[in-house]
């Protein structure tokens, strides 16, 4: 997969190099190729991830994208849709789930919503960091992702730490969808594409 990766790069993109040169990109997927026998299905989705990003800025379609249904492999995003907000990350969408709307993220399974970010960040194919800030959301709700980063034991329900204004924070549980439902279950809200703020 990693080799492939790297052929295909070669192959399509029109300037692959222009970020990291190219001895340093190919020394990557070298080391990636060699260690990804020896690592878990997750982590090699992560690692090839955080391989792409090398592409550089001002190259935000290329990369490996949660919610891009087209995968052999099924992904599996918590439905819930965030925003980031200059006082924090807001739950703006949870179909199934309405009276989450306007509740502050504080933390997934006890992990703090800033650590969460500063891990999934550098996975996140951009044009520039404002991309990243809109992006980075969906890579944090892929199920696959936090495990493969290691920072929860599997790829089943999830517990959420969530704050309304002024008032205590509380905890729910969410259970993963399919990256295709997640998709649908945001049509109402996000009619066409999933991206920025709802109608």
């Amino acid at each position: 997969d990693v080799r492939t990766l790297m052929q295909r790069i070669r192959e399509i993109h029109p300037n692959p190099f222009h970020a990291t040169p190219e001895p340093a990109f190919q020394a990557a997927a070298d080391s990636l190729a060699a260690r990804a026998p020896n690592l878990t299905p997750d982590q090699l989705l992560v690692e090839l991830m955080r391989f792409t990003t090398l592409l550089g800025e001002r190259d935000g379609h290329s990369g490996i994208f949660p919610l891009d249904t087209s995968h052999r492999r099924v992904l599996h995003v918590f439905p819930l849709y965030l925003y980031k907000f200059r006082d924090g990350l807001f739950v703006v969408a949870a179909p199934g789930h309405r009276s989450l709307v306007g509740s502050k993220l504080l933390a997934i399974d006890g992990l703090p919503v800033e650590e969460l970010e500063r891990q999934v960040r550098p996975l996140v194919p951009r044009d520039n960091e404002a991309t990243r800030t809109d992006r980075f959301m969906s890579f944090m709700l892929t199920a696959e992702v936090l495990h493969g980063l290691g920072l929860r034991g599997g790829t089943g329900p999830a517990r959420f730490t969530l704050q309304k204004p002024g008032a205590a924070a509380t905890a729910v549980t969410l259970a993963p969808v399919t990256a295709a439902r997640y998709l649908r279950l945001m049509e109402p809200a996000f009619p066409g594409f999933v991206y920025a703020l709802p109608r």
